[in-house]
């Protein structure tokens, strides 16, 4: 109920906001641009009505993030949990070690962080949030400088090409309809004065500190929760790949046992000599979760990825036995077997060899 109230507002704010930002392009420019956009698909114009819908929603929505950001470091801030990364439980849920409880812990997620697939991987510390009224969590790491300043960067691009096109369709339609066109950048500029009251380049400079504020904000919140949870977790974490260090090597032979099975798509580009452009083609790989229960206190959990052709190796037949069918995710039963653990400390079925 919350995902479809939740879906409403974001249509009703994302029609209202193009719909005011054409009646404020009209103030600007002196011209009726809600007139103008049906003009342009009356006119057929679509390379200016179709980018305008592009660039707006790609504006909207990075705009949206950083508007929201406020509240989202406030989420961060009043719902954080942490832990060791264990294994991907399901399609939307992650088991995560919590050290406090001595067990894993299964935090609702879509999509999970990915199962390590190899021994040097295991046991990453990680940090979640939960939004305010849902359920799953989402990763803390989304929340750093880089991924803010990518959004600013798409959002500041996504104004300046609405921008663009608002002004290209307002000359386009001013222009076939023999209105008075006094149209050009300083033109708006002044207009944008008079309207605001500021002028252009110190708004610009507002929305700038703003943005600059919230996200040196967000990056420290990031920071130091991800610094909290690293120092809690060290102990554990190192203690746990101290031991993984001393008893496994390359060419151990180690037993697990199958407890889960994922399906997805993988995407390969194949280079021909006798063609101009890569050709694209995607291959099913079957992600098999492996647990280990003898090499230390906790059990450890690899991915044993293995790519399918079209003709399912001997590896992947042996594995599939003990699943009903091809979309059963947990098998009917669980069941031991031999890997090999290979240099880069990733495994191998043994029974291939």
């Amino acid at each position: 109920m919350i995902t479809i109230v939740s879906l409403f507002i974001l249509l009703f704010l994302m029609v209202g906001g193009g719909y005011y930002t054409l009646r404020f392009f009209s103030r600007l420019a002196g011209v009726n641009m809600l007139t103008a956009f049906s003009w342009g698909f009356q006119a057929k114009r679509f390379e200016l009505v179709l980018t305008f819908i592009l660039f707006y929603l790609m504006a909207f929505v990075m705009v949206l993030v950083m508007v929201l950001r406020p509240i989202t470091i406030l989420e961060v801030k009043t719902s954080h949990v942490g832990g060791l990364l264990g294994y991907q439980e399901s399609n939307n849920q992650a088991m995560v070690y919590d050290s406090s409880r001595q067990a894993y812990v299964a935090y609702e997620m879509y999509p999970p962080p990915p199962t390590p697939a190899q021994f040097t991987d295991v046991f990453r510390v990680v940090s979640f949030y939960r939004p305010f009224f849902r359920s799953h969590y989402q990763n803390v790491e989304d929340m750093g400088l880089a991924v803010t300043l990518i959004l600013i960067f798409i959002g500041a691009l996504g104004l300046v090409l609405t921008y663009l096109v608002l002004y290209g369709l307002a000359e386009a339609y001013a222009s076939k309809n023999r209105l008075s066109n006094t149209l050009s950048h300083q033109f708006l500029a002044t207009q944008f004065r008079k309207i605001i009251g500021i002028r252009f380049t110190q708004a610009l400079v507002i929305v700038l500190t703003a943005l600059a504020i919230i996200s040196v904000v967000s990056s420290l919140t990031v920071r130091g929760i991800m610094q909290q949870y690293r120092e809690q977790y060290l102990p554990d974490q190192q203690s746990l790949k101290n031991r993984l260090e001393t008893i496994i090597s390359p060419g151990d032979t180690v037993q697990g046992r199958l407890i889960r099975r994922f399906h997805r798509l993988d995407k390969v580009y194949n280079n021909y000599n006798d063609r101009d452009v890569d050709e694209v083609e995607y291959y099913k790989i079957s992600d098999f979760i492996i647990e280990f229960t003898e090499l230390t206190r906790v059990p450890v959990y690899l991915n044993l990825p293995l790519l399918d052709e079209g003709e399912p190796s001997q590896a992947i037949k042996i594995l599939d036995a003990v699943f009903l069918d091809e979309k059963a995710a947990v098998p009917y039963e669980i069941k031991a077997f031999d890997f090999i653990v290979k240099d880069d400390y990733s495994i191998s079925l043994a029974q291939e060899k």
